[in-house]
Parts: structure tokens; C-alpha cells; sequence
């Protein structure tokens, strides 16, 4: 497992910017991408839920990569997810990854049908035959099939190029049982539910793959940065901090109040896929994070500023 690459710190998933006909905005997301790496972020994950890809044909995503990858160059090292309605699609948007230096493979279940987990165990078999690359398990659990813990263990004894697993069930329990079970110098535990990152760190877990981290990284960079630096109350700080930032994400469907907050901060990044019911308040959730960033951004940018000149 050495000769493997090591997933830690804080990656960042961008939303995907779009034009007025819903089309993969390259300029925006070149200046997206840019403000992450300011904000402290190490790498990025393509391709996930936040990138709301159910919503783009593959011809898309690829675009979105490509403009990515070129964009990034050796900046940051970056995972890719292949997630897709159709093993051929995976298989494809996998080889592409590889082809545009994919650190890894972020692997999602199926979803729309449901399946067991049998099932899931014979799918990542196939994809993970298919692509001779490192991979780690995306646990989706509200959008795809639930992969459960005995079920993703199995696979990581099992399959040599399966480096870890991004969890994202907020199952509190499933991370501990990770932890006990993973080896020393084996497999990378990323924490993808965002008001679990603490716990996460304090379980022993190797760093977070996150969403919020694309409206505020400079947030997220601080927090993982003081628990790895032993300031654990300080951490502890910054994730009832960024506590308040997801529970408005996690009040709107996909990666709506990202990209709302995004907005905000002078990124705009598009229309959304669908009409958005007045009932949202979109106007009370801008006032809400202007207020937020005018109170708290300050600080955080002076924290990441100090911590990038001490590197």
C-alpha cells in the first residue's frame, strides 16, 4: 500500500459553473479554482455531488475535467469521481480521469435503483478491474445506494489499488468502526459529511473531501490546520464555526447554497438546473451570508495568510 498516494487534509469539491444554457462556464471555473488555492485549499475532488453531476452528459464532465486539470497544473494534486448512470459511462469518465492526472478515482454506488449490497460488492469488483488505478470508495449515502461498513471493509482487504473510502453517510458509528479496523500506513479515511470533520480528525481519520469548503475554504484549511497542529480546542472552534455554514447548505437541494454563498463572495456561477420555489427565501439566505462573511471573513483570511507564510 506505500507505493499508493496518501488522501489527507482538506481537498475541496467546486460546484460547476454554467452559462445561461446550463453548459460547463470555463473562465468562471479557472477563477474558481484560483480562489480555492487561496483560500487554503491542498487539493480538489472533481466530478462529486457538489459538482451536481447527475446533471451534465458525460461529454460535460469531461469538458469540466479537462479545463480543471489544465487549469490546476501541479498546483494541487486532485481525485476525480466517476459516478455515472451506466458502468460504461463510470468505466469511461474513469479513463479519462486517468488520462488527465487523476491522483484517484472517487467510486459512487449506483443510484436511482436500489440494490444490496452484494450487489454493490459486484460493481466495484468490475470498475475496479476496469481501471488499474488508484481508487477510493464514495459513500454517497443520501443520493446513491448505501455502501454499509462491513460491506466497504471487505472490498478494502480485497482489492489492492482501493486506497480508502470517502464517507459521507454522517453515520457517527460507521466512522469509529473505520477507524479501529484500518491498518497503519493503509488506506486513506476522508470524512465527507462536513459537521462531522472534528470527530472525524479526533477518530484518526486522514482529512475531509468538502462541499462547504467551496463557499468558505478558508474555514475548513484553519480547522484541519489547528487539530493537526495540536490545537484542538481551537479546532474544535472552527467547527462550530463552520457548523452554521452547513446547516443553510444542508437546507437547499444539491449544491444550491454554495453557490448562493459564492455569489456573495463576487463568484458567480450560473443559473440553477431547475426553477427555484419562492418559498426558498434565496434573498434571506444572501443577506444571511453577507452578514456571516462580513463578521467572520476577516479573521479567517488573516489565519490562512499567517499559516500559508509560515509554510
Amino acid at each position: 500500500m506505500a507505493d499508493f498516494p496518501r488522501i489527507s487534509g482538506l481537498y475541496t469539491a467546486p460546484v460547476t459553473p454554467v452559462d445561461d444554457d446550463g453548459r460547463v462556464d470555463a473562465p468562471r471555473l479557472r477563477e474558481l479554482i484560483d480562489f480555492l488555492l487561496d483560500g487554503g485549499t491542498k487539493g480538489f475532488c472533481f466530478g462529486g455531488g457538489t459538482s451536481e453531476y447527475p446533471y451534465f452528459e458525460l461529454s460535460e464532465r469531461k469538458r469540466y475535467l479537462e479545463t480543471a486539470s489544465d487549469h490546476v497544473g501541479d498546483r494541487a494534486p486532485y481525485v476525480v469521481s466517476v459516478g455515472a448512470p451506466t458502468v460504461r459511462g463510470v468505466i469511461e469518465l474513469g479513463e479519462h480521469a486517468i488520462e488527465h492526472g487523476a491522483q484517484a478515482l472517487l467510486i459512487p454506488m449506483p443510484y436511482f435503483y436500489r440494490y444490496d449490497q452484494h450487489d454493490l460488492v459486484a460493481y466495484v469488483r468490475y470498475v475496479t478491474a476496469h481501471l488499474d488505478h488508484p481508487c477510493l470508495l464514495y459513500n454517497l449515502a443520501r443520493f446513491t445506494n448505501p455502501l454499509e461498513p462491513q460491506t466497504a471493509l471487505r472490498l478494502l482487504r480485497e482489492i489492492p489499488h482501493l486506497i480508502g473510502i470517502k464517507d459521507s453517510s454522517l453515520d457517527k458509528a460507521a466512522m469509529q468502526t473505520y477507524a479501529d479496523a484500518k491498518p497503519s500506513d493503509a488506506w486513506s479515511l476522508i470524512c465527507g459529511g462536513d459537521h462531522l470533520i472534528f470527530q472525524a480528525l479526533e477518530a484518526g481519520w486522514d482529512g475531509t473531501i468538502s462541499g462547504t469548503a467551496c463557499a468558505c475554504p478558508e474555514l475548513v484549511a484553519i480547522l484541519v490546520y489547528r487539530h493537526r497542529s495540536g490545537n484542538t480546542a481551537g479546532a474544535r472552534v472552527a467547527q462550530q464555526l463552520l457548523n452554521e455554514l452547513v446547516e443553510t447548505v444542508r437546507s437547499m437541494p444539491g449544491a444550491w447554497a454554495v453557490r448562493v454563498a459564492l455569489e456573495v463572495r463576487g463568484l458567480p456561477n450560473g443559473p440553477f438546473p431547475y426553477p427555484v420555489a419562492a418559498e426558498r427565501n434565496v434573498d434571506d439566505l444572501r443577506a444571511f451570508y453577507a452578514e456571516w462573511f462580513d463578521e467572520h471573513l476577516p479573521a479567517l483570511r488573516d489565519e490562512v495568510a499567517a499559516i500559508n507564510e509560515e509554510k
